[in-house]
């Protein structure tokens, strides 16, 4: 029997979104998907909630494009909205922001978090190349931590993309294995770089997928922002790794056992880990595997099984919920 646990990283794939994906010719792959299926695989994995939100490439799919951007962020709130609305016990969702465009971007934040009553926002680690850190985005961080809002960042598509190709399903296969985590750490550095997560500490962020690779480079990112003099006094190692610690959220989505687990434990504790299975986009034969996994090798990592309850329901349950 699978122990109970909510989770922090899920997705849906609402028809809208999917077309326009497509349309754009960036369907790199699109999971099928749909409420009944995701019920029923959450049965399976003993998940007695699902936060979802849409993952890469976001809702922004076209440069330039703020309307059309705005219209489809809209639409796939409102689609997540109702799946909350609807099954509240089950289901909690990441509202989109189109993003790169901050105004319109603040207008979302607005609607999903006051009218849709989402759980917190998500982001990509960049949006048209620009990373999080950047001081363009300082109008939306400054709203989030009014509101004391939860930011989910999830990884995509490298501002410089690897060009190396290898026989497999899609060139996505690829950036999924490696691309993905050294994003995630593109834009972690940035939000410490530029100070952002130092400024706004009102708002709760979640790293996925076990922060990437930012755990064993920490002390290196330290030494070279001294050196470099690059982020202020506030990159001293005892400051930078208190962030790290106090700060940021972590989910254990896809391949953290039995090897990343242990990196990550280094620059933080059980009580900022969170359960995720990146569902839909691994296949179940995969999924059951990582389940066991987590079974078999999460108590030992964490020191107990009062942190796995931790790991796997109560630091969810911690973090604000809202509902109507």
């Amino acid at each position: 029997m699978a122990r109970s646990k909510i989770d922090m990283h899920a997705h849906f794939v609402p028809p809208v979104w999917r077309e326009a994906c497509l349309k754009a010719d960036l369907g790199r792959p699109l999971a099928p998907w749909n409420e009944n299926d995701h019920l029923a695989w959450m049965e399976k994995a003993g998940i007695c909630k699902s936060i979802v939100g849409i993952t890469d490439p976001g809702t922004h799919l076209v440069p330039g494009k703020d309307e059309e951007a705005r219209k489809l962020t809209r639409e796939c709130n409102e689609f997540a909205a109702d799946l909350k609305r609807r099954n509240p016990e089950k289901f909690g969702f990441w509202a989109s922001l189109p993003l790169p465009d901050v105004e319109g971007s603040l207008v979302e934040i607005s609607h999903a978090l006051d009218v849709l009553y989402a759980d917190g926002v998500t982001m990509l680690t960049n949006h048209h190349r620009t990373y999080l850190g950047d001081p363009k985005f300082e109008p939306i961080f400054k709203e989030l931590d009014r509101r004391g809002a939860t930011v989910f960042i999830h990884p995509t598509l490298p501002r410089e993309h690897s060009q190396m190709r290898f026989d497999a399903p899609s060139q996505n296969s690829f950036t999924a294995m490696m691309e993905f985590a050294f994003d995630e750490t593109r834009t972690a550095v940035s939000l410490l770089l530029f100070g952002v997560i130092q400024r706004y500490t009102n708002i709760q962020f979640i790293f996925t997928h076990a922060g990437g690779v930012l755990p064993p480079l920490v002390e290196r990112l330290i030494q070279f922002s001294k050196m470099l003099s690059m982020g202020g006094p506030d990159m001293s190692s005892a400051s930078v790794r208190d962030l790290l610690r106090h700060r940021v959220l972590y989910d254990l989505s896809l391949f953290v056992f039995p090897d990343q687990i242990h990196g990550l434990l280094r620059i933080a504790d059980p009580s900022q880990l969170l359960y995720g299975s990146d569902y839909p986009y691994v296949p179940e034969t995969l999924a059951v595997e990582l389940e066991q996994k987590i079974d078999k090798n999460l108590e030992e990592a964490v020191g107990g099984e009062e942190n796995v309850e931790r790991v796997l329901r109560s630091n969810a349950i911690r973090l604000p919920s809202r509902q109507k």
